[in-house]
């Protein structure tokens, strides 16, 4: 094993990209100790642990609370990376604890099944590693059984290098930056090593160019780069928890224009300035294309947008997105309507007449108006370009919906409110006869009448008269 431990010095030395802010300790040995309970040992890679703290193992997630801590046999207030410690928790039982697996900071890292690496095969294995070759995988204090995909070549031979992506049988804990080595299923030799790359990749297909420069630029870029090739990519609001790195790199990606930051509920999200360009033109594209449809609407149902081009944000995160773009005047927003910014619903020169002519007989006809499919036949309108008018007209507060057929224009309504409203002043009810006769109409139209003053919370229903609602009650005392 001294080879093994020799690699696992050299990983520690050589961590680039670890955040050391947070624990990790491989576990080496367990065991159980009369009095304390169960006792782990093992290398801290990076973080402090002291008594008290709340960590957890990894990868079977198990929550624990750290008793004690001793660094070579002396107990002490604080282990520091690097050290060897031995480490007394509470909260587990030592049958659930094994060699190989992490004491962690809780939610600090994310086992997996798979890992995207470089792997070099050692010039004296005997024979080239073919794909999908079974094999040991050596990471940390972890031996896990797995496959090899090779990415892009049938078989590595030996004094090769390649990008590969390992199926484990286990999940493992791991980082960017981390080395294994790897040893044939059987005979168990050491057949080489390599680098972690990605610690929890999706699946990829075999001989994708853009695979292999994405894991080119992932083992050899900046951070900068590969933040700004993952959120490309992924084309999404994104948190930093999210993003995995440093507010530092977002601030100067950000600072340099190349990340957009949207905020809401008092959280920051980032998407790749690039991406926002690509979605402000497609909405800009889409409004444009609506409005010359529908003239007379206020915008675009907001659902239908995000169903349409952005499904893959939830509600939440697409009004921050909206609301962005409201603010640089890109877009404006009603209710669940979104229109471009410089939009106003206009009638056309026919439209206005046709206007013209509905509100003079709603006018006319006062408090007995025509259904409005009595109105459509009458004016020989086209259904749709009818319903058009109705609802521009009743946005623009032209028009009082009463129900789905029945509407009365706005003065006609203000005169009953008025008229009603004194009545009640006076007698404090009014029934539906009494009604119809002061407003000159049939039951026909008192009936739903009272309806809608019940739901505005001007009327209420006493029995089978009306007596003054919430709204008119003050007024009326």
């Amino acid at each position: 094993m001294s080879a093994l431990n020799r690699t696992a010095v050299f990983c520690l030395q050589e961590k680039k990209s670890a955040d050391y802010s947070k624990v990790r300790l491989p576990i080496d040995r367990v065991f159980s100790m009369a009095g304390f309970g169960p006792v782990v040992t093992g290398t801290l890679w990076s973080g402090l642990i002291s008594p008290g703290d709340n960590l957890t193992i990894m990868p079977p997630e198990i929550p624990v609370r750290v008793r004690g801590v001793q660094v070579h046999g002396e107990s002490v207030a604080v282990a520091k990376a690097g050290q060897r410690v031995a480490v007394n928790l509470s909260g587990v039982e030592k049958n659930d604890l094994a060699r190989g697996h992490v004491l962690t900071s809780p939610k600090g890292f994310f086992p997996s099944y798979r890992l995207d690496a470089r792997l070099f095969l050692l010039p004296h294995a005997n024979k080239a590693l073919k794909h999908r070759a079974r094999v040991r995988l050596y990471l940390g204090t972890a031996e896990v059984l797995g496959r090899i995909r090779l990415l892009d070549r049938e078989e590595l031979h030996p004094g090769d290098t390649a990008y590969i992506q390992m199926e484990l049988e286990e999940k493992v804990v791991a980082l960017k930056d981390d080395r294994f080595i790897i040893r044939s299923y059987s005979p168990m030799r050491t057949i080489g090593g390599g680098t972690v790359i990605d610690p929890g990749p999706l699946k990829h297909k075999r001989r994708r160019p853009d695979v292999l420069q994405m894991l080119e630029l992932k083992d050899h870029g900046t951070p900068e780069e590969i933040i700004m090739s993952y959120i490309t990519k992924q084309a999404a609001l994104l948190t930093l928890e999210e993003l995995s790195t440093s507010k530092e790199i977002i601030f100067n990606l950000t600072a340099a224009g190349k990340i957009k930051v949207i905020t809401g509920d008092n959280r920051e999200y980032f998407v790749a300035s690039a991406v926002y360009s690509q979605w402000t033109e497609k909405i800009r594209v889409h409004l444009k294309s609506f409005h010359q449809q529908y003239p007379l609407r206020e915008g675009c149902p907001r659902e239908d947008l995000r169903a349409r081009f952005f499904s893959s944000l939830n509600p939440r995160l697409f009004q921050f997105l909206l609301r962005t773009m409201a603010q640089e005047n890109i877009i404006k927003l009603s209710g669940q309507a979104i229109a471009l910014a410089d939009f106003v619903p206009q009638l056309g020169e026919e439209q206005q007449k046709v206007a013209r002519q509905i509100e003079k007989i709603y006018r006319e006809r006062s408090c007995q108006p025509p259904s409005w499919p009595e109105l459509v036949k009458q004016m020989g309108m086209n259904e749709n370009q009818a319903q058009e008018l109705r609802e521009f007209l009743f946005r623009q507060g032209t028009l009082i919906k009463i129900t789905d057929e029945f509407y009365l224009h706005t003065a006609v309504f203000d005169q009953i409110k008025k008229l009603i409203k004194n009545y009640l002043q006076e007698k404090k009810e009014i029934s539906i006869g009494e009604a119809r006769d002061i407003l000159n109409t049939s039951r026909k139209y008192i009936l739903p009448l009272f309806e809608y003053l019940d739901r505005e919370h001007l009327t209420l229903r006493a029995g089978d008269k009306r007596v003054a609602g919430r709204l008119w009650k003050d007024d009326l005392i």
